[in-house]
């Protein structure tokens, strides 16, 4: 396996808001996409290229930002799960540049109702902006 064109882009959340930090274009060999086929209502989330039309390109399934995050509860270090008012979060991850994208787009479920909501999209942004704003990775950044 080869070394392909991809970027590394970091995001950050502030409670259902998403901002792109960085975008870094670097050369590295990635793992496959994942299975770029999702059902009508499936829940979790997951970072997708998309070409014009909507159809997923390259998919990368993520932990979802949106769900609830694990605290002690107390002096016995007992965890639960609880939901965050206004979570925060650097969330962080490899696409491959692939010349038919057109955008990359964050899907993600809300989980911390009564029932969870299937995954919508909860960020997006166009390619070409998101080139323009990369920066070139150093020799070697590209490295695990």
């Amino acid at each position: 396996m080869s070394a392909q064109k991809a970027l590394r882009i970091v995001l950050t959340q502030e409670g259902s808001s998403f901002r792109l930090e960085s975008a870094t274009r670097i050369d590295k060999v990635l793992q496959p996409s994942d299975p770029l086929e999702t059902s009508d209502g499936e829940f979790g989330a997951w970072v997708a290229l998309e070409d014009g039309s909507g159809r997923h390109l390259f998919r990368r399934v993520l932990d979802n930002p949106l769900d609830l995050r694990e605290v002690f509860t107390g002096e016995r270090q007992e965890m639960r799960r609880v939901r965050i008012e206004e979570p925060q979060a650097v969330i962080s991850f490899l696409m491959p540049l692939l010349d038919d994208a057109k955008t990359l787009t964050v899907h993600a479920s809300d989980t911390g109702g009564k029932t969870a909501t299937p995954a919508k999209p909860v960020f997006k942004v166009e390619l070409r902006n998101l080139l323009a704003r990369s920066k070139e990775g150093r020799p070697g950044h590209g490295r695990q």
